[in-house]
Order: structure tokens, then C-alpha cells, then sequence
């Protein structure tokens, strides 16, 4: 995933794959066999109050 987001973030590859673990921990994201994320319903429902904020 990090090597998605390189050209738009300046965090770098060990900064991203920490949140991605982070979140995966967290229960809101899940990771197919292709590495591709996907939200959760929690992650979903977190999403959606984060944006409502």
C-alpha cells in the first residue's frame, strides 16, 4: 500500500505500513491474498464519525 501513497505523501514506506498495521489492529481495515485494504464496518462506522467531525 505504501508504494500506492508514495507520490502523495511524504511520510515514507515505514511510517505507512506502521498506520496500516495500526489499523488492521484496530479492526478496520482487511487485507485480500493481492495486498489490497478495504474498510471494515467498523472502519466504516469510524470513517463515517471522523468525517461527520
Amino acid at each position: 500500500m505504501s508504494r500506492v501513497l508514495r507520490g502523495y505523501l511524504d511520510a515514507g514506506p515505514e511510517a505507512m505500513d506502521s498506520e496500516i498495521d495500526e489499523t488492521r489492529a484496530q479492526g478496520w481495515l482487511t487485507e485480500d491474498a493481492e495486498g489490497r485494504l478495504r474498510l471494515t464496518s467498523d472502519g466504516r462506522a469510524f470513517y463515517d464519525r471522523a468525517a461527520a467531525r
